[in-house]
C-alpha cells in the first residue's frame, strides 16, 4: 500500500515539475516579448524625437542653401563624416544636384555624379519609396565604375515615402564605415520634413518672382 502511495506521490511530483517547467518557459517567452516590445518602442520614440528636432532646426529657414546646410550639419551630428547631395526632379524630366554643406574628405564632383546618374535613374530612385543601398542603386541603373565605388559607402533615400516625391538624398562616406540599417532608418525619418522645407522654399521662390 505504501509503495503505491509513494508511486502516486512521485507521479504527482513529476507532473508538478513538468507543469512548472512549462510555466517557466511561458514566463521567459513573455518576458522576452515585453523586453523586445519595450526596446522597439524606445527606438521608435527616439526616431520620432530625432525627426521633431530636425523639423525644429529648419523652422524659419526659407533659403535653399541654408536649408541644405542645416540638414547636412544635423545629419553629420548623427552620422559622422557623412556628405550629402540632394537630387531634385525638374518638371521637364531632368534633375538638379545640390550639396548640403561641405565634407571635403569625401567630396565628389558634381560632374561625376552627373555621369553616374541618368535622368531615368534619378526618377526611378526618387519613386522607389525605399532606402536604396549600393546593390539597389546598381539594380536601378547606377553607372559608376567599380573603381569609383571601391572607396565610398553610398545610400540614397527618397524625399518622403508618402505623397509626391521631389527627388532623393544621397549620403556617402568612407567605405571603412559602411552605413548601417538603423542609421539609414533614422536618416529616412527626416526626409518628409526636409521635403516640406524644400517645397516651402520653392513656393517662396515662385512668389518672389
Amino acid at each position: 500500500m505504501s509503495i503505491r502511495r509513494n508511486q502516486r506521490a512521485l507521479r504527482t511530483i513529476r507532473n508538478l515539475r513538468f507543469r512548472q517547467k512549462q510555466y517557466n518557459q511561458k514566463i521567459d517567452i513573455l518576458c522576452r516579448d515585453i523586453v523586445g516590445a519595450h526596446s522597439e518602442f524606445i527606438e521608435k520614440l527616439s526616431i520620432l524625437t530625432f525627426s521633431i528636432q530636425f523639423h525644429e532646426s529648419l523652422l524659419g529657414l526659407s533659403d535653399l542653401s541654408a536649408i541644405l546646410e542645416a540638414s547636412a550639419e544635423f545629419l553629420r551630428l548623427e552620422m559622422q563624416n557623412t556628405a550629402m547631395a540632394v537630387f531634385m526632379l525638374e518638371a521637364k524630366g531632368g534633375y538638379e544636384i545640390h550639396f548640403g554643406g561641405s565634407c571635403e574628405k569625401y567630396a565628389i564632383e558634381k560632374a561625376r555624379f552627373e555621369n553616374w546618374f541618368t535622368s531615368q535613374v534619378v526618377h526611378d530612385i526618387s519613386h522607389s519609396r525605399q532606402i536604396c543601398k549600393l546593390e539597389n542603386l546598381l539594380a536601378l541603373g547606377l553607372q559608376a565604375s567599380p573603381a569609383d565605388l571601391k572607396h565610398i559607402s553610398i545610400a540614397a533615400i527618397p524625399l518622403g515615402q508618402i505623397g509626391k516625391t521631389m527627388g532623393f538624398v544621397l549620403l556617402y562616406r568612407s567605405v571603412e564605415t559602411p552605413f548601417s540599417l538603423p542609421e539609414l532608418s533614422r536618416a529616412s525619418a527626416i526626409m518628409s520634413p526636409l521635403r516640406m522645407a524644400l517645397q516651402r522654399c520653392a513656393a517662396n521662390t515662385v512668389i518672389s518672382k
